[in-house]
């Protein structure tokens, strides 16, 4: 590398072997060496900033003539043929370094996203089809139910009423839906819809219904199936406080009159405590009729 003046502008005349190839810039005194390396030598991974506030790099870039790859080149040298030393040596060590690092930077970012797309391959490969999980409630139901008078109040206060409900399969293995009526509330309906995501095994449940709604679609809880238990959380509001809601399903053995049940449950501190102010149990019933 030699110290050179072009006109009134002080450069550097640099010349690297980088596996096998050699590079020659010429490259303004005050450039940023790591922005113009880089570009030059075509590394990817980190941008390193020019310390001076505002500087548009690309002022320090000699014309793309004075840029040339030559076959043979002479050893570092002032131009006079001694060596460089001292501060410039030191400079050649740091150059030579950074370019070392931003090429292990660009090694190491190859590897980690190479992993990364491997883990996700094992993930996708070993995901559990849960697309079935929720066949148990196709068909019409009498569901008893027992509903925490107050929610969040420290209440052991319990109302008991029958709802009806009656579920099918969505097209194309989206998921499933079901209706929900009670007279609990007048004329009340609720709608449930539930979607299974195939990549990742979790189904999102969503609620809505025509009395304390508003329209509007409730935030999803999320989760899956372990064995014959499935648990499923998501944020939420209560009267404008933040709080996790948990669903929590239970399937009993097939042949049992219980065939599955339903557990809400709500948590203020963000699931460190639950207090369950809702459940019911799916008992098969073609001629049901709610009850307040």
């Amino acid at each position: 590398m030699t110290h050179r003046h072009i006109g009134k502008l002080s450069s550097w005349d640099l010349r690297l072997n980088v596996n096998g190839l050699n590079h020659h810039l010429d490259i303004e005194k005050h450039a940023a060496l790591l922005w113009v390396t880089r570009d030059e030598l075509r590394l990817t991974g980190t941008k390193f900033a020019d310390s001076r506030s505002g500087m548009d790099r690309r002022r320090f870039f000699q014309p793309k003539s004075r840029l040339r790859t030559r076959k043979a080149l002479r050893p570092f040298s002032t131009g006079n043929g001694a060596p460089i030393m001292n501060g410039k040596i030191h400079l050649r060590a740091t150059l030579i370094g950074a370019i070392c690092a931003l090429s292990m930077v660009t090694i190491y970012a190859s590897e980690c996203a190479a992993a990364t797309d491997g883990s996700n391959m094992a993930q996708s490969a070993t995901v559990r089809d849960g697309s079935h999980d929720f066949d148990f409630i196709y068909g019409k139901w009498r569901m008893p139910n027992h509903h925490l008078k107050k929610r969040l109040a420290g209440s052991h206060e319990w109302d008991d009423f029958i709802t009806c409900d009656e579920g099918s399969p969505l097209p194309g293995g989206i998921g499933d839906i079901d209706y929900w009526k009670a007279s609990h509330w007048k004329d009340f309906v609720g709608v449930t819809v539930r979607t299974y995501d195939p990549k990742t095994g979790l189904w999102r449940i969503y609620w809505v219904d025509n009395t304390f709604s508003g329209g509007i679609i409730q935030p999803p809880v999320v989760g899956k199936f372990n064995g014959t238990v499935g648990i499923f959380e998501g944020p939420d509001t209560y009267n404008g406080t933040p709080i996790v809601v948990r669903y929590t399903w239970t399937v009993n053995p097939k042949g049992s009159k219980v065939v599955a049940k339903w557990e809400q449950a709500f948590s203020k501190d963000g699931g460190k405590t639950w207090e369950t102010n809702w459940y019911n149990e799916f008992i098969h019933d073609d001629n049901c009729t709610p009850t307040s």
